[in-house]
């Protein structure tokens, strides 16, 4: 027995002229009639196969968000999907679900809209809200929120997470030497190398000219050491050319691992710009974890009392 359609003609019209993207289910979860409009966004013909459209990447996804939206105990059934288009670019769309009868025969009516030029825009708005126009790194605000959420996050699971805060060394004199503009070049090459190192849960923001906050989450103090020797390597390796000469740039590193004396993100970034100037003042071009330099002090302070016998 093959599947029904829509039973009415003008319940077809009717359909065939909404302004989105709509095709009607049976109870079978069978397609039973789809639209002019998403004819043209499937790229088929109106007479097309049902079996064709149900194989189409756009249909499947939109059935699996059906299906849940069902489970859904909320009045409002609407959902948003996401795909990749075959040109490489992301699509956005919006699907929402109606049940409706007709002669006894129970119809989910789908409607889709494409809401790419919407999305896109919010994620722009957002990228200039919280990220540095210069470096490509998350802004200082985005930063410490961040910093706030992962403080939080330990709380809950005592997760062992890494602050890596970064400083290059003699910025001022490259700027001085070279030019501003060639400091704007040695800033995003620096960003460049930390972004491309970095996992996704990872956060690299800029906190203010030269300093960089880089976010490790589930990093431990060893992990977190590797993570920063590799870097300083990278640095080393990478040097800019400029009208002025071969620019060869550093950066010192101080490390702090999350652990429950932390009450807040000040503590946590405190002992980390500890570590930093730890770093600065014992010869730059490195990287200092805070527990090895209070440890250094603990035993600095046992010796002094040995002595004092």
């Amino acid at each position: 027995m093959p599947p029904p359609s829509l039973p009415n003609s003008h319940i077809k019209d009717f359909f065939s002229h909404l302004p989105f993207f709509a095709f009607v289910l049976d109870e079978k979860d069978e397609i039973v009639f789809w639209n002019h409009s998403l004819a043209l966004l499937l790229g088929i013909q109106e007479n097309t196969s049902k079996d064709v459209i149900h194989k189409h990447k756009i249909i499947c996804l939109a059935l699996l968000k059906i299906k849940s939206l069902r489970n859904n105990t909320l009045p409002e059934k609407n959902g948003d999907i996401s795909f990749v288009n075959d040109d490489g670019s992301k699509k956005f769309m919006t699907i929402s679900i109606n049940s409706c009868s007709i002669n006894d025969q129970v119809f989910t009516v789908c409607a889709m809209s494409d809401e790419t030029k919407r999305v896109q825009k919010e994620n722009h708005l957002l990228k200039i809200a919280t990220t540095d126009h210069l470096t490509g790194a998350y802004n200082r605000r985005h930063t410490i929120s961040t910093l706030e959420n992962e403080v939080e996050r330990f709380r809950r699971g005592k997760t062992s997470s890494s602050l890596l805060f970064m400083d290059l060394d003699h910025f001022k004199k490259i700027n001085d030497v070279h030019g501003h503009h060639v400091g704007d070049e040695v800033l995003k090459t620096f960003s460049e190398i930390v972004q491309k190192r970095i996992r996704s849960l990872d956060s690299f923001g800029r906190i203010g000219g030269e300093e960089f906050c880089l976010f490790l989450s589930d990093t431990d103090k060893e992990q977190a050491e590797f993570v920063a020797k590799n870097l300083l390597s990278l640095f080393q390796k990478t040097p800019i050319s400029a009208l002025s000469g071969t620019v060869h740039f550093t950066a010192s590193i101080g490390i702090s691992t999350m652990n429950e004396k932390y009450e807040n993100v000040d503590q946590w970034l405190q002992d980390a710009d500890k570590a930093l100037y730890h770093a600065k003042n014992t010869g730059r071009n490195r990287a200092c974890h805070i527990d090895d330099i209070k440890q250094e002090s603990t035993l600095s302070s046992e010796h002094a009392r040995e002595a004092k016998r």
